[in-house]
């Protein structure tokens, strides 16, 4: 299980309609105020910088109606919200994510990319991270904290090379 609260709000339980909500940090609803309502227990919103907010508690039972709901929304007509989407889902693990992630990571790379790529890295996305590092420092530590999540040989090679340059 996971425990999540990234919205910090409550909300009325969720109807099945889909709206936009304008300003704010909850740039897009899904269902009620602040997003999908899953049985009163589980609740996707949208917050600021690209970050979807899982709120509930996410168990064996929920987990694939949460699934369904963010790959749902990693079709949706909006950037920031097929971003969140993408980055919740490499936050949970989902290498479906891995495509999306990498396109957001080439294009205009931040902390919270980088960061749900760690849930999801192959040993090419390594060396992207690595090669984003170089080329934007000020992305470095969080891409060295990344890459010491991972267990693999090339995560740790590529990290020591950093560490190398670095001094």
């Amino acid at each position: 299980m996971m425990d999540a609260d990234l919205l910090g709000k409550r909300s009325p339980p969720a109807k099945n309609t889909l709206h936009n909500r304008k300003g704010g940090r909850n740039a897009i609803g899904i269902g009620g105020r602040n997003g999908i309502g899953m049985g009163g227990r589980i609740r996707i919103g949208m917050g600021g910088r690209n970050q979807i907010g899982i709120g509930g508690r996410i168990t064996s039972e929920s987990a694939p109606t949460v699934v369904a709901a963010l790959m749902e929304l990693m079709d949706d007509l909006h950037a920031d919200v097929r971003a969140g989407a993408a980055c919740a889902l490499g936050r949970l693990g989902w290498t479906e994510a891995r495509q999306a992630l990498v396109r957001l990571l080439e294009d205009a790379p931040t902390v919270g990319v980088i960061e749900a790529l760690a849930g999801v890295a192959d040993d090419d996305v390594v060396v992207l991270l690595g090669r984003v590092a170089r080329a934007r420092p000020v992305l470095a530590d969080t891409v060295l904290a990344a890459l010491d999540e991972l267990a693999s040989t090339m995560a740790v090679k590529v990290a020591n090379g950093l560490r190398v340059e670095q001094r």
